[in-house]
């Protein structure tokens, strides 16, 4: 069991991870839950907000450059 000082290190951390998915910020959720771990390794608040952030950078797809600078053309 945490002592009062980690599990409100605990808790700071899943605050940050809270307000970070609610401004969509995947990268900065993904790492607040993950050091939660650090100090839990089984706390599920910190398991799902990972697989969360997980789902989500999975989705974005960035185009390359190439792709912007040059759109593609028909051939006549």
């Amino acid at each position: 069991m945490a002592t009062e000082r980690i599990q409100h290190q605990i808790d700071r951390l899943l605050d940050e991870a809270e307000e970070a998915a609610s401004e969509l910020n995947w990268s900065m959720v993904r790492d607040r839950a993950t050091a939660v771990l650090a100090y839990q390794s089984n706390n599920l608040d910190a398991l799902a907000h990972i697989a969360a952030a997980a789902r989500a950078l999975e989705s974005v797809s960035v185009p390359s450059p190439e792709a912007t600078l040059w759109p593609e053309v028909p051939s006549p």
